[in-house]
């Protein structure tokens, strides 16, 4: 099959992170990561010890804590994890502590960096999205990536995800359609609920994230029968993404990997 190199993350995208054990950092102040928003809030992670992070983000005007948030997906702050060769994702859930501070619990592949990017919904602001980037164990210095061409049908457990393109135009709003099958027969959520979706977006050269929500504006949306989510996507930048696609069906949570070629 045919495959696409992806140059390797730069030397001074890694350089803020030290990390010994699984997951430790001793602490890192985040990357404003969202694609065509204004950033409104900054963030900081640090190690309380090992596997668990202390999360915390300001507002850049005042320097205060954020402490009110709107929750999004059942959650109010998401941190979600991509490995530097971008083969796997993790969406996690930080716990609530006090005074703004969050509590992250991750574990990480040994010899791998990790983008940790930390999304939230703040009042008054909108969608925000910090990037850290986290190690376990020395990566090689020279890191290839390769991702195979762009997909638009993918394996899930026993289900064929399929989207209507894998090709789309660039610097244009854009909307896909996803259609889940079984054994050959379309499978549809049951209303008036959904399949409890959220898709993250990575353009894998500039690492600037995106995201959908189901019922966020300009989000996932289930149109007529239920039967195909459709995905708004905001103008997207010419490059190539990775799309992981986080379905939940009959309580089981499945996520598909896919490619697509901006241009």
């Amino acid at each position: 099959m045919a495959s696409r190199p992806i140059r390797a993350v730069s030397a001074a995208l890694a350089a803020t992170l030290i990390a010994s054990a699984p997951a430790a950092v001793r602490e890192q102040t985040g990357t404003f990561a969202y694609h065509g928003v204004q950033q409104r809030v900054s963030a900081h992670l640090s190690s309380v010890a090992g596997n668990e992070l202390d999360l915390v983000q300001f507002f850049t005007a005042t320097g205060k804590p954020v402490t009110q948030y709107i929750s999004v997906a059942g959650a109010p702050v998401h941190v979600f994890l991509v490995r530097d060769d971008f083969r796997t994702f993790a969406h996690v859930h930080p716990q609530v502590r006090k005074n703004g501070h969050f509590s992250v619990r991750i574990t990480l592949d040994a010899n791998h960096r990790y983008y940790a990017y930390v999304d939230s919904f703040v009042p008054g602001i909108g969608e925000q999205t910090l990037r850290f980037t986290l190690q376990n164990g020395a990566p090689p210095h020279h890191l290839d990536t390769t991702l195979e061409r762009p997909n638009r049908i993918a394996a899930a457990g026993p289900y064929r995800v399929e989207l209507s393109a894998a090709r789309i135009q660039a610097n244009v709003p854009f909307t896909l359609s996803a259609t889940v099958m079984r054994a050959g027969n379309v499978v549809k959520p049951p209303k008036p609920q959904s399949f409890d979706t959220v898709a993250a977006l990575i353009h894998t050269g500039s690492l600037e994230y995106t995201s959908v929500y189901e019922g966020s504006a300009g989000g996932l949306w289930y149109p007529g029968e239920y039967d195909r989510p459709q995905l708004r996507l905001a103008p997207l930048p010419s490059g190539l993404y990775r799309m992981w696609l986080q379905l939940t069906i009959d309580k089981v949570q499945y996520i598909v990997p896919f490619t697509l070629s901006v241009q």
